[in-house]
């Protein structure tokens, strides 16, 4: 049995009981030649509450070939995602993985742009145009595209797999 507490509410102030509701599911069913990886999520951190709600506590089965050809490597690479500024990125081992601390760069950016690329003297939006080069997984270039409509952003790499 899938035994989860997941956030009922945002909270406001202090943690309370009532913030959390609980609820048990039943456990995917494995195929022949697959493992279930359990993930958990233990932080009342405010940054990871997006990854505590509404999230299933078992990834999706892996075929044990995956795992065994992953041993020692990074749990992104094994499950084939990670989450970036609340975005989802598929990961394989032709890219890095989108680092935290890179949210960083991302953040820096958009204040940049916010503050030089807002508008001229009369009124008139300044082009904007950012171009991410060796994007790998494309974290960087996607969320910037993302949270700036109004930029225009060119991801490059040398490598096609990485594409």
């Amino acid at each position: 049995m899938n035994r989860q507490f997941l956030l009922a509410a945002r909270p406001r102030g202090w943690v309370k009981e009532s913030d959390f509701s609980y609820q048990e599911t039943a456990i995917p069913v494995c195929d022949s030649g697959q493992i279930l990886v359990r993930t958990k999520y233990i932080s009342l951190d405010p940054s990871m509450r997006g990854q505590m709600e509404n999230r299933a506590d078992y990834a999706a089965p892996l075929n044990i070939g995956d795992v065994m050809r992953a041993s020692g490597c990074p749990v992104a690479y094994l499950v084939g995602f990670k989450e970036f500024y609340s975005l989802r990125f598929d990961v394989s081992e032709h890219v890095l993985i989108p680092r935290p601390e890179t949210e960083f760069v991302v953040i820096a950016v958009l204040d940049i742009v916010k503050e030089h690329f807002n508008s001229d003297t009369n009124g008139q939006s300044i082009p904007c145009h950012v171009v991410d080069v060796g994007t790998g997984s494309g974290a960087i270039a996607i969320t910037l595209a993302t949270e700036l409509s109004r930029i225009q952003v060119t991801a490059v790499d040398l490598s096609t797999a990485a594409l």
